[in-house]
Protein backbone atom coordinates (compact mmCIF):
# COMPACT_ATOMS: atom_id res chain seq x y z
CA UNK A 1 0.00 0.00 0.00
CA UNK A 2 1.07 3.52 -0.64
CA UNK A 3 -0.15 6.44 1.31
CA UNK A 4 1.34 9.70 -0.48
CA UNK A 5 1.37 13.28 0.64
CA UNK A 6 1.84 15.93 -2.49
CA UNK A 7 2.56 19.37 -1.57
CA UNK A 8 3.21 22.55 -3.96
CA UNK A 9 4.42 25.76 -2.46
CA UNK A 10 2.26 24.60 0.66
CA UNK A 11 3.24 23.83 3.81
CA UNK A 12 2.08 20.62 6.10
CA UNK A 13 -1.21 21.09 7.94
CA UNK A 14 0.45 20.85 11.61
CA UNK A 15 4.29 19.37 12.74
CA UNK A 16 2.06 15.94 12.95
CA UNK A 17 0.56 15.99 9.73
CA UNK A 18 2.21 13.28 8.59
CA UNK A 19 2.61 11.44 11.62
CA UNK A 20 -1.34 11.06 11.94
CA UNK A 21 -1.51 10.25 8.07
CA UNK A 22 0.70 7.32 8.93
CA UNK A 23 -0.87 6.22 12.46
CA UNK A 24 -4.90 7.15 12.08
CA UNK A 25 -5.16 6.69 8.59
CA UNK A 26 -4.07 2.90 8.37
CA UNK A 27 -3.78 0.60 10.89
CA UNK A 28 -1.23 -1.54 12.15
CA UNK A 29 -1.62 -4.96 9.84
CA UNK A 30 -1.33 -2.00 6.70
CA UNK A 31 1.46 -0.30 8.28
CA UNK A 32 3.93 -3.24 7.84
CA UNK A 33 3.77 -3.20 4.10
CA UNK A 34 2.60 0.58 3.20
CA UNK A 35 5.12 3.43 1.97
CA UNK A 36 4.37 6.68 3.17
CA UNK A 37 5.49 8.83 0.49
CA UNK A 38 6.21 12.94 1.14
CA UNK A 39 6.53 14.32 -2.42
CA UNK A 40 7.33 18.43 -1.99
CA UNK A 41 9.15 21.29 -3.32
CA UNK A 42 11.29 21.17 -0.27
CA UNK A 43 11.43 18.42 2.04
CA UNK A 44 12.55 20.38 5.63
CA UNK A 45 9.09 19.30 7.04
CA UNK A 46 9.61 15.60 5.86
CA UNK A 47 12.83 15.40 7.41
CA UNK A 48 11.91 16.98 10.93
CA UNK A 49 9.12 14.91 11.21
CA UNK A 50 11.02 11.98 10.53
CA UNK A 51 13.29 12.50 13.45
CA UNK A 52 10.45 13.85 15.28
CA UNK A 53 8.09 11.21 15.35
CA UNK A 54 9.88 8.12 15.11
CA UNK A 55 7.03 6.42 13.87
CA UNK A 56 8.22 5.00 10.65
CA UNK A 57 11.11 2.49 11.84
CA UNK A 58 14.32 2.74 11.95
CA UNK A 59 17.14 3.17 9.05
CA UNK A 60 17.25 1.55 6.11
CA UNK A 61 13.88 -0.07 6.36
CA UNK A 62 12.01 2.87 6.89
CA UNK A 63 8.61 3.57 5.80
CA UNK A 64 8.56 7.47 5.24
CA UNK A 65 10.34 8.27 1.27
CA UNK A 66 11.08 11.74 1.13
CA UNK A 67 10.94 12.90 -2.47
CA UNK A 68 11.52 16.15 -4.04
CA UNK A 69 9.81 17.96 -7.06
CA UNK A 70 13.47 18.46 -8.28
CA UNK A 71 14.22 14.78 -8.59
CA UNK A 72 11.07 13.79 -9.96
CA UNK A 73 12.39 16.14 -12.64
CA UNK A 74 15.63 14.04 -12.68
CA UNK A 75 14.48 10.56 -13.30
CA UNK A 76 11.52 11.89 -16.21
CA UNK A 77 14.69 13.06 -17.92
CA UNK A 78 16.53 9.80 -17.76
CA UNK A 79 13.62 8.39 -19.53
CA UNK A 80 12.08 11.11 -21.87
CA UNK A 81 11.95 10.26 -25.45
CA UNK A 82 9.93 10.75 -28.43
CA UNK A 83 9.38 6.86 -29.94
CA UNK A 84 7.54 5.65 -26.59
CA UNK A 85 4.33 6.39 -24.98
CA UNK A 86 6.15 6.55 -21.21
CA UNK A 87 9.13 8.56 -22.96
CA UNK A 88 6.30 11.44 -24.22
CA UNK A 89 4.78 11.56 -21.35
CA UNK A 90 7.96 11.70 -19.28
CA UNK A 91 9.13 14.77 -21.28
CA UNK A 92 6.03 16.63 -21.57
CA UNK A 93 5.71 16.26 -17.72
CA UNK A 94 9.31 17.27 -17.90
CA UNK A 95 8.62 20.63 -19.83
CA UNK A 96 6.16 21.50 -17.72
CA UNK A 97 7.52 21.42 -14.05
CA UNK A 98 10.24 23.48 -16.19
CA UNK A 99 7.28 25.85 -16.51
CA UNK A 100 6.32 25.66 -12.83
CA UNK A 101 10.07 26.65 -12.59
CA UNK A 102 11.47 23.43 -10.66
CA UNK A 103 15.14 23.65 -11.66
CA UNK A 104 18.56 23.36 -10.23
CA UNK A 105 20.51 26.61 -9.46
CA UNK A 106 21.59 28.08 -12.47
CA UNK A 107 24.12 30.45 -11.35
CA UNK A 108 24.81 34.52 -11.37
CA UNK A 109 25.19 34.47 -14.90
CA UNK A 110 22.49 36.71 -15.69
CA UNK A 111 23.44 39.39 -12.95
CA UNK A 112 24.16 42.59 -14.18
CA UNK A 113 27.23 44.83 -12.36
CA UNK A 114 25.21 47.92 -10.70
CA UNK A 115 26.18 50.92 -12.55
CA UNK A 116 28.29 53.54 -10.54
CA UNK A 117 26.41 55.00 -7.28
CA UNK A 118 26.56 58.23 -5.83
CA UNK A 119 28.53 59.07 -2.60
CA UNK A 120 26.41 59.53 0.57
CA UNK A 121 27.02 62.63 2.10
CA UNK A 122 25.57 63.39 5.59
CA UNK A 123 25.46 64.65 9.00
CA UNK A 124 23.29 62.36 10.51
CA UNK A 125 23.88 58.53 11.42
CA UNK A 126 23.19 56.33 8.34
CA UNK A 127 22.17 53.81 10.40
CA UNK A 128 19.42 53.47 13.28
CA UNK A 129 21.46 53.41 16.44
CA UNK A 130 20.32 51.66 19.68
CA UNK A 131 22.81 51.75 22.33
CA UNK A 132 23.39 47.81 21.87
CA UNK A 133 25.15 48.72 18.61
CA UNK A 134 27.82 51.20 19.62
CA UNK A 135 30.55 48.87 18.66
CA UNK A 136 29.35 48.45 14.90
CA UNK A 137 28.63 52.37 15.13
CA UNK A 138 32.51 52.96 16.35
CA UNK A 139 33.01 50.77 12.97
CA UNK A 140 31.30 52.63 10.30
CA UNK A 141 34.02 55.43 8.40
CA UNK A 142 33.00 59.08 8.84
CA UNK A 143 30.41 60.78 7.21
CA UNK A 144 31.10 60.39 3.93
CA UNK A 145 30.55 56.86 2.74
CA UNK A 146 31.88 55.56 -0.42
CA UNK A 147 29.83 53.03 -2.48
CA UNK A 148 32.01 51.20 -4.57
CA UNK A 149 33.69 47.54 -4.10
CA UNK A 150 36.79 49.17 -3.73
CA UNK A 151 36.26 50.20 -0.29
CA UNK A 152 34.48 48.47 2.71
CA UNK A 153 31.17 49.91 3.95
CA UNK A 154 30.83 48.48 7.06
CA UNK A 155 33.76 46.72 8.60
CA UNK A 156 37.53 46.30 8.15
CA UNK A 157 39.75 43.36 8.72
CA UNK A 158 42.21 44.11 11.39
Amino acid sequence: MLLCELKWRANLSGDDQLKLQWTKFLCQKERDDAIHIFLGLELSAGISAFERDKVWGDAPEHRLVLLSWLGVRHSLKCIRNETTPLGRWADLSDRFLERLQVRQFRGFHSIEPVPSLPQVLTEQPIFWRPSTFKGLMSRIPPTTVPLSNLQPIFFERG
